[in-house]
C-alpha cells in the first residue's frame, strides 16, 4: 500500500438526466482536484443522471402517467460501462496517473430497458474494476438488477475495494472485501434525508465502525444538492484502521 494516498471526496449535485453536462462538470472537478495532487478521486453514487425518480405518493402503472414518463426517460438516460462519462473521466486518470471512482447508472449489457447501480474504478489504463450494488433500497428495486459479486482491484494506492450506499451498512459485505485482501474500501452513496433512520452523522459512525472492524480505510462519499423533494445529505467522512476519523 502506498505509505501517503491523497483522497478527494466530491459531494457532487448532479442535474438529473443531464448525462454531458454531468460528466463535463465532473471532469472540471477531477482536473482540479488532480492538480491539487490527489491519487484517488471519489464521485457519490448514480452522479452521471442523479437518483432514480421517488414520486411524492404511490405511482400510478398508466403508460401516460407523470410517474411512467419520468421513469422511461431515467432509463432512457443511463449509460454503458464503458460509455461516455467514463471515457471522459478516464482522460482525466490518464493524464495524472491516479484514480478516480464514479456512481454510474449502468445500462444492462445484456437485458433491455434494465440498469445496474455501478461503481466504477478509473486509473491511466482505462477500467480498473466494476462494483454492481448488491442490496437495492426502497424504490431502486423497481429499476436496478442486484450485483452478485464482492472484488478487490490491485492499484497503484493500494487494494481497493467498493461498495455503493445500503451495501455499507451490512458488516459483512465490508469484511468480503477485507478477507480478500482491501486496504481500502470505498462506500459512495446517494443518501437523502430521512429523519432518524438515516442522520448526518451517519457517515461518520459508519467509517469509524467499517473501518475499525476490518483495520483498514473505509471512505463514505456522499452526495449533496436537491432533486424534487428529496434532499441529499453529503457529510462525508473518511475513517482509519484505529477507527479514527481522518476527514468529514
Amino acid at each position: 500500500m502506498k505509505p501517503k494516498c491523497h483522497v478527494s471526496l466530491v459531494q457532487f449535485a448532479p442535474q438529473w438526466c443531464e448525462r454531458e453536462a454531468n460528466a463535463e462538470r465532473m471532469a472540471a472537478f477531477a482536473r482540479e482536484e488532480s492538480e491539487r495532487g490527489a491519487d484517488l478521486i471519489v464521485f457519490p453514487e448514480l452522479v452521471n443522471i442523479g437518483y432514480i425518480p421517488v414520486p411524492p405518493e404511490p405511482p400510478t402503472l398508466a403508460p401516460d402517467s407523470e410517474a411512467t414518463q419520468r421513469a422511461a426517460r431515467y432509463v432512457a438516460s443511463a449509460e454503458p460501462v464503458p460509455g461516455p462519462t467514463t471515457e471522459l473521466l478516464g482522460e482525466v486518470a490518464r493524464s495524472y496517473g491516479n484514480y478516480i471512482i464514479v456512481g454510474i447508472a449502468q445500462s444492462h449489457p445484456e437485458v433491455p430497458h434494465t440498469l445496474l447501480n455501478a461503481a466504477v474504478l478509473l486509473g491511466a489504463r482505462g477500467i480498473v474494476g466494476v462494483h454492481h450494488k448488491s442490496h437495492p433500497a426502497l424504490q431502486e428495486k423497481m429499476f436496478f438488477y442486484p450485483g452478485q459479486t464482492m472484488d478487490v482491484y490491485e492499484t497503484d494506492i493500494g487494494k481497493t475495494g467498493m461498495l455503493v450506499c445500503y451495501d455499507g451498512r451490512f458488516p459483512e459485505a465490508a469484511r468480503v472485501l477485507t478477507l480478500k485482501g482491501a486496504e481500502i474500501v470505498v462506500s459512495i452513496w446517494a443518501s437523502r434525508y430521512l429523519g432518524d433512520f438515516c442522520p448526518p452523522e451517519h457517515f461518520k459512525h459508519t467509517a469509524f465502525t467499517r473501518a475499525m472492524e476490518n483495520c483498514n480505510y473505509f471512505i463514505a462519499c456522499n452526495r449533496a444538492g436537491r432533486e424534487g423533494e428529496n434532499v441529499y445529505s453529503g457529510h462525508s467522512a473518511i475513517g482509519g484502521p484505529n477507527g479514527s476519523i481522518l476527514a468529514a
